[in-house]
């Protein structure tokens, strides 16, 4: 819009969870350029609402997500409808077997172009050592390093949920974003999160594209991706466009293979430690125990020696004999065989 605007040229968006009578209002405008998602741009394509007869241009981001199997289908379908002779543009940060396979998909011949520059990559990758049950506690500790402000990365909705809570908990400012939000509570979320009005925004893998936070300074995985991608694409929100940046991973001994598998510089990555509110990449000296105080030795005592305990104690009042009250009869004399008859 901001682009379109210069130019006087009508923008609009078509996206789920929006209002469709609101949308179809804004189609009767005719706008020049249309962004949204697929399937509610095939939904109102079926319903003759999107005319797709006059498309000279039809762009793909974020290609390789689209074209998974799962979404295969109602692509294919929604680009069916436009002309045949249209220009098609594919637009990935991270390369896949499907993306090479267009030609077979599309019928199209495309050139590939690749503008990754490894020289202007700026982002860091470390680590942060912390057993899975002490990761909150860890994170709590990130939150008051000075100039911390990250998107932290959580595999699943409950786990988001708990971490939340601990944090606000324990004074933390944080906001959600999620799947199982609407889109006016992810709008807030992250426009809250833009002011600067939380340390942390708590996400799930939703995040992972097409989210613009400019100049983030940290990415945060408080679980580690189950993929390379997925890495790849957590890490491309902060450091954007040549700038600084710093991804984080908390994880216990074991999961420090896991994560040199799934950087992109596994010899670069590094290991932070928290000190006194900063992030170090040395560990702290540690500060020396206080000397305990000596314990008495024990004196063993030898045979026929007295020990001198240097302690003033009343005499020991000799022991009384034992009584004993049997009778002679009584007493165990051991026993004894009767006489036997020759």
């Amino acid at each position: 819009e901001e682009w379109a605007s210069l130019r006087d040229v009508k923008v609009q968006t078509l996206i789920g969870g929006a209002s469709v009578k609101r949308q179809i209002e804004n189609l009767k405008l005719k706008p020049e350029v249309v962004v949204g998602t697929p399937g509610r741009m095939l939904e109102l394509a079926n319903q003759r609402k999107l005319k797709l007869h006059t498309v000279k241009t039809v762009v793909l981001d974020e290609a390789d997500y689209l074209l998974q199997p799962e979404h295969m289908d109602n692509l294919r379908e929604f680009i069916k409808k436009m002309p045949g002779q249209r220009q098609m543009a594919f637009y990935s940060a991270t390369d896949s077997e499907n993306l090479r396979e267009v030609s077979r998909w599309f019928n199209t011949q495309p050139a590939i172009i690749d503008t990754a520059d490894a020289s202007t990559d700026q982002t860091e990758h470390g680590y942060v050592l912390a057993d899975n049950r002490k990761r909150a506690e860890v994170l709590r500790r990130l939150g008051n390093v000075k100039g911390m402000q990250a998107l932290v990365f959580v595999n699943s909705v409950q786990e988001l949920d708990y971490l939340a809570e601990k944090m606000q908990f324990e004074n933390v400012k944080v906001r959600m974003l999620h799947s199982d939000y609407g889109t006016s509570q992810r709008k807030d979320a992250l426009e809250a999160f833009k002011k600067g009005e939380a340390v942390f925004l708590l996400t799930t893998d939703v995040s992972t594209r097409g989210i613009d936070i400019p100049d983030l300074p940290y990415v945060i995985n408080y679980d580690l991706p189950l993929s390379q991608e997925v890495y790849q694409h957590r890490s491309g929100r902060t450091g954007r466009m040549g700038k600084e940046g710093r991804v984080l991973s908390l994880v216990n001994e074991r999961g420090i293979r896991d994560l040199r598998k799934l950087g992109p510089r596994p010899s670069e990555t590094t290991e932070w430690f928290i000190f006194k509110g900063q992030l170090v990449d040395e560990r702290p000296e540690t500060v020396p125990d206080a000397p305990q105080p000596k314990m008495k030795e024990k004196v063993k005592k030898e045979k026929g020696v007295k020990q001198d305990t240097k302690r003033t104690s009343l005499p020991e009042a000799p022991k009384k004999a034992k009584k004993k009250n049997r009778t002679r009869s009584q007493k165990n004399k051991g026993a004894r065989r009767p006489k036997t008859e020759e």
